[in-house]
């Protein structure tokens, strides 16, 4: 199932910017090639992470918290990334991440009373 969500996910995906941005989407996947191998097999590693905890904690959870929870991992992932290999960091980000998460624990204490 895994495997179909990502190959649907990545078809849909290609379709929607080939569609909307045809240029850039080309000129990414010339650049496939040439990308670092620690970078593909890390992007690897980290999806299977994120899928298989995906499988254990998503039955546990209700619904809402799960899609946050994995929102605000894909954004604090996002600038980690982005801050590390590209010197950019956005506050904005960071603090749109807490916000969510504070939000979230504030339901689940409210929810727990």
């Amino acid at each position: 199932a895994s495997w179909q969500n990502f190959l649907g996910g990545l078809v849909a995906g290609l379709l929607f910017y080939f569609l909307f941005q045809t240029d850039q989407t080309l000129a990414g996947i010339i650049k496939i090639p040439t990308l670092s191998p620690i970078l593909v097999t890390a992007g690897g590693i980290l999806a299977v992470f994120v899928v298989v905890s995906t499988s254990f904690v998503v039955i546990k959870i209700p619904a809402i918290y799960s899609a946050l929870l994995l929102s605000a991992a894909q954004i604090l992932m996002s600038l980690f990334i982005d801050t590390i290999f590209f010197d950019t960091f956005s506050l904005p980000l960071l603090l749109g991440a807490l916000l969510m998460l504070a939000g979230m624990a504030g339901n689940l204490a409210a929810d727990k009373k």
